[in-house]
């Protein structure tokens, strides 16, 4: 199935969780995780995050979208946990939908030295990071 472009519409026939720095909302095998307004995400976070996800997804592989379009941050070892850790394993991919020059530092910081095993891209726009994702799962279907 693909993705709507309207990530809306995602959000309002999925399986839900939530997180203390994240709303998380599941349909088939695509994650969308929509982050918190005014959160710093420290190593636990994360952890705990991760832990959401997989559990939501039943354990299966899935696509994840994840809408940082607001004010929050990252403390340091965030980004080298969330390249390297046991559920890395349940991704196929990442679209980081951004809109800020301080988040987009911190995402391609993430991208360019704690190196993904997944591939990863950033978007500045819904559509066109559910347009990538539907090019990938089509490309693997």
């Amino acid at each position: 199935m693909a993705i709507p472009e309207d990530l809306d519409t995602l959000n309002e026939s999925s399986s839900r969780s939530e997180t203390d720095i994240a709303y998380l909302s599941y349909l088939d095998d695509i994650l969308l995780i929509v982050v918190k307004e005014d959160t710093t995400a420290v190593v636990e976070h994360m952890e705990q995050l991760l832990k959401a996800c997989v559990e939501l997804t039943e354990h299966k592989k899935y696509y994840c979208i994840v809408d940082v379009r607001v004010n929050a941050g990252a403390s340091n070892g965030v980004t080298e946990y969330y390249a390297n850790n046991p559920y890395n394993q349940y991704r196929y991919a990442d679209a980081f939908i951004i809109n800020t020059l301080a988040m987009r530092l911190i995402v391609n910081f993430y991208m360019s030295f704690n190196k993904p095993s997944v591939p990863t891209k950033t978007f500045s726009d819904p559509e066109s990071a559910a347009q990538w994702i539907n090019s990938l799962k089509q490309n693997n279907a």
